[in-house]
């Protein structure tokens, strides 16, 4: 996998992984939330816009392995 990049740098039109920040409540630490994602034509992603990182998604494999 790629490295986490800030979203501002995301492609626009893909699938990716999107990342943001989950700051502390009551007596819950903060904590990163990782969801899948596409983007816009402007690279936001649309489900989870306020992410502040993404990443591409791996690659998928070419074919599903064999059953017998």
């Amino acid at each position: 996998m790629s490295e986490w990049q800030p979203i501002e740098t995301a492609p626009p039109l893909e699938r990716i992984f999107a990342a943001g920040w989950q700051p502390q409540s009551g007596r819950v630490a903060g904590y990163w939330w990782v969801h899948e994602d596409y983007t816009d034509e402007k690279g936001v992603p649309m489900e989870y816009p306020t992410a502040l990182k993404w990443q591409h998604l791996p690659a998928a494999p070419k074919s599903p392995p064999s059953v017998e």
